[in-house]
């Protein structure tokens, strides 16, 4: 950068909310050109079904997509004094660049300059500071946003933007002010013009962790043997950093894989590179060379009493394993420890005797209904005591 930034960042979060941002940066840059971009630019997000708008929104888009890490422009001769990452204001509103007007409530982060806010953190800018192809002077923002934050503030406004999908999901914590430095280079390539220092707010929150891996865990899990060295190999190929420590591997994260947790994902990662081709064929074991019943004598029994039941013109009934306490002592039933705590129906609040109750009370509902002729059976189970 050559000169100051006339626009700095600020955080104004609750203490015990710097999580929900804690760290952003940006630069500011002057004399720019927003025409349209390259061609060779304008193909690309073609390719993956994004509209061109101009060079500096194209940007945005393209090392959003390129290398995870979304970007937002401002208008600087629109924006009124110093941005602050703050919550809403309850009953705020923005008219956000899809061209709908939303409220905010107070859980939500937002960039907001003296006038108000200018973009939803980690969901979409504002319209009111948008670039337009009149745009000289811009600035740049680069931020880290808490996931759960932005997935919670995009259902309730019901906003799918591209830059949540990636937020919610994490992104590179490490990699804000490289997506910056990358930016620049677009930038000053593109539309010319002169950059600032970068101006930051906040701390990249600590993101080094160590996760450890016993080699024969490899081919206890998976069943495949892979040599220590082979494993190691394939870890420090994928970025990791890999020490041996005693029988175990010990494996610094990258910054980009926060969804690398345990032992377990490290299995994972070692062999779907060494490739699930290598897992070998094992056939089930056999308890016999006979073949076995599908269905158990019980079961034959219930069946062939159903068909025979069926064809003496009786019909099958299902009905609730509850009655009525009043029901049940008339079938010798009632016990205590049978009443449900939480019934259905004050008149179904007993399990049931035997089904016989029940078959009793639909013998009755269709009598009541000019069906007096009619044999009903039923298969279901009965209960006796709290042991059933």
């Amino acid at each position: 950068g050559g000169f100051d930034s006339p626009i700095r960042w600020q955080r104004a979060l609750p203490d015990d909310q710097q999580h929900l941002c804690p760290f952003v940066s940006g630069r500011y840059f002057r004399g720019v050109k927003n025409g349209p971009s390259p061609k060779w630019m304008q193909d690309r997000l073609r390719a993956i079904g994004l509209r061109p708008i101009s060079a500096l929104v194209d940007i945005t888009n393209y090392v959003t997509y390129d290398l995870s890490r979304p970007l937002h422009v401002f208008d600087a001769d629109k924006v009124k004094g110093d941005v602050t990452m703050r919550l809403a204001e309850p009953g705020a509103e923005i008219l956000a660049l899809d061209g709908n007007t939303y409220r905010l409530d107070e859980t939500m982060v937002v960039i907001q300059d003296d006038a108000g806010p200018e973009g939803i953190g980690g969901i979409m800018g504002g319209e009111v500071s948008g670039c337009t192809e009149e745009t000289t002077n811009v600035f740049l923002e680069a931020a880290l946003f808490d996931p759960i934050r932005v997935a919670e503030t995009g259902r309730k406004l019901g906003i799918h933007s591209d830059a949540r999908y990636r937020f919610e999901r994490e992104v590179d914590p490490n990699f804000v002010l490289p997506g910056v430095e990358v930016a620049t280079r677009l930038i000053l390539e593109l539309c010319g013009g002169e950059a600032s220092h970068v101006v930051t707010a906040g701390a990249v929150p600590a993101w080094d962790r160590t996760v450890g891996l016993r080699p024969a865990r490899i081919a206890s899990l998976c069943g495949v043997d892979v040599a220590a060295d082979r494993q190691t190999e394939i870890l420090e190929r994928l970025g990791f950093a890999v020490e041996a420590s005693g029988e175990r591997l010990e494996a610094a994260v990258p910054s980009w894989r926060p969804d690398i947790e345990g032992e377990a994902c490290l299995v994972e990662e070692v062999l779907r590179i060494h490739g699930y081709d290598a897992i070998p064929e094992v056939d089930l074991p056999r308890e016999t060379y006979l073949p076995q019943a599908a269905l158990s004598p019980g079961q034959r029994r219930v069946a062939a009493a159903r068909t025979a039941l069926a064809w003496r013109e009786m019909w099958e009934g299902v009905t609730f394993s509850f009655v009525s306490g009043k029901e049940a002592a008339l079938f010798g039933g009632g016990d205590a420890a049978l009443h449900l705590d939480n019934p259905i129906s004050a008149d179904l609040d007993v399990m049931r005797p035997t089904p016989l109750a029940n078959l009793a009370s639909a013998a009755v509902r269709n009598a009541d209904r000019g069906y007096a002729d009619l044999a009903l059976f039923e298969v279901g189970p009965q209960y006796h005591d709290f042991a059933f």
